[in-house]
C-alpha cells in the first residue's frame, strides 16, 4: 500500500515500518512498470581498485529472499567484476516522489539452474536479440554499430535462433544487505537505514 510520506511526516505518524513497506513497494513497482524511475537503477561493481557504474534494467524483485535481479551478457566486464568481488551497490532515485535509495548487496552470476531458466524463458524474443551479438561488449568497431546482425534489424529472432545464443545470457542475483532511504524535503531531509542481519532487521532513523 502506497503511503504519502510528506503527509505522514506532517502528522508525525511516519514509522520505520511504513518507510520499509514503501521501499519494498517501490522496488516491486520497478519490476512491473517500465515508466517507473526504479525500473532503471544505477549499479556499481568493483573493477580492480575503482568503482564501475552503469544503468541496468531491474527485472525481478524477490521480497522473501530480498533479492534484486537483472540480466546481462555473460561476456560483459560486469560479470568478471562481480565474480572477482561480489559486492554490488545500487542507486535508485524518483524525482517525483523525492526518494533516493542506496542499497548494498552481495551478487552472484548465474549461467544455469532454475532461476536462470525462468529468467531466460520470461525474456521476450526482441530482448533476446541482444544476445545474438557476435562480439563481446566493449569490442572496438570502426563506426557506430550495435553489433546486432543485419538479419535481426528488421525482424525478431525465432526461438530456435535465440536458443543458439543462450550461452551469452547471464542472470545477476543480488541479495540485499542494507538499504539507506532518503526523502528530500525543503525544510530538512529525512533519512533512515535498514540492516538485514541473520537475527532480523535493524532499523534506525539517521541524520542525512
Amino acid at each position: 500500500m502506497s503511503i504519502n510520506i510528506k503527509e505522514e511526516l506532517s502528522n508525525n505518524t511516519l514509522t520505520l515500518e511504513m518507510v520499509l513497506d514503501s521501499i519494498l513497494d517501490l522496488l516491486k513497482e520497478g519490476t512491473e512498470e517500465s515508466a517507473s524511475p526504479f525500473h532503471t537503477p544505477v549499479i556499481s561493481s568493483v573493477a580492480g581498485n575503482k568503482p564501475s557504474s552503469r544503468i541496468i534494467v531491474l527485472r525481478r524483485f524477490d521480497k522473501r529472499l530480498r533479492r534484486l535481479i537483472f540480466h546481462t551478457d555473460r561476456r560483459s566486464s560486469k560479470v568478471k567484476e562481480i565474480n572477482d568481488n561480489p559486492n554490488l551497490a545500487w542507486l535508485f532515485y524518483d524525482s517525483s516522489k523525492r526518494v533516493q535509495l542506496r542499497i548494498d548487496s552481495t551478487a552472484v552470476v548465474l549461467t544455469n539452474g532454475d532461476l536462470f531458466e525462468e529468467q531466460w524463458n520470461s525474456t521476450q524474443l526482441m530482448s533476446k536479440r541482444c544476445y545474438t551479438i557476435r562480439e563481446k561488449p566493449g569490442s572496438k568497431v570502426l563506426k557506430p554499430f550495435s553489433g546486432i546482425p543485419d538479419v535481426f534489424l528488421e525482424r525478431r529472432p525465432t526461438i530456435e535462433e535465440t536458443n543458439n545464443v543462450k550461452i551469452n545470457f547471464a542472470v545477476i542475483a543480488a541479495r540485499i544487505k542494507s538499504i539507506t532511504w532518503l526523502f528530500l524535503k525543503s525544510s530538512g531531509n529525512i533519512s533512515a537505514e535498514f540492516l538485514f542481519e541473520e537475527e532480523g532487521i535493524i532499523s534506525n532513523w539517521i541524520i542525512p
